[in-house]
């Protein structure tokens, strides 16, 4: 009875830790899913603004071409560049709604909601120096608790084979008289039992 208490003890606490990995799982999950959106939304940014770009690059070579200072094949470049531009802003556009998707299903949110991130990207900043330990991992923990709840049960069954030594006592009193006694009656004994079979 000892062990199986032990061993219960022992999975409580694995699954104690299991249950702070998932938590911390859960929140690096939903800040990695977080930036990807907000790197998403940046990119999505930057393609709108290069297709601003090709676009009025194609329109001042339309006006260099009708002066006669460029070539024909210089504006049809200008005009793939443009193609290449609004292609980049479309993929952009389904990529950051994509991550905000994500993002939304990550955090249990309906599919039709779209979270709306509103950090912005900055420089990172330097790391600190830090000692890591990794036997303070919530999930190596609670594969210890495991491992020991284990050996906790292996013991409970070796043990039930055992011999077990069981104390008794009995103490009767009888009369006649219901609120009398006329004789008493005493026995004690020690028990000593054994499992061949469990």
């Amino acid at each position: 009875l000892w062990a199986a208490r032990s061993a219960a003890r022992h999975r409580s606490d694995a699954a104690g830790w299991w249950a702070l990995r998932a938590r911390e799982a859960t929140v690096l999950g939903v800040r990695e899913r977080y930036w990807n959106a907000v790197r998403a939304r940046a990119r999505l940014a930057a393609a709108e603004s290069a297709e601003g770009a090709a676009r009025a690059t194609l329109d001042r070579f339309g006006h260099r071409q009708a002066r006669g200072l460029l070539t024909e094949a210089d504006r049809l470049q200008a005009a793939a560049e443009l193609a290449s531009a609004e292609a980049a802003r479309i993929d952009a556009e389904r990529l950051e709604r994509e991550a905000r998707q994500e993002l939304g299903l990550f955090l249990g949110w309906q599919p039709d909601v779209l979270p709306a991130p509103s950090d912005t990207l900055t420089e990172p900043s330097a790391l600190e120096a830090a000692v890591f330990d990794p036997r303070a991992r919530g999930d190596l923990l609670a594969l210890a608790g495991e491992l020991d709840a284990r050996a906790a049960e292996r013991r409970r069954a070796t043990l039930a084979y055992a011999p077990s030594v069981d104390a008794f006592g009995r103490f009767v009193s009888h009369s006649g008289d219901p609120f009398a006694s006329e004789a008493t009656d005493w026995s004690a004994g020690v028990a000593l039992r054994w499992t061949a079979f469990d």
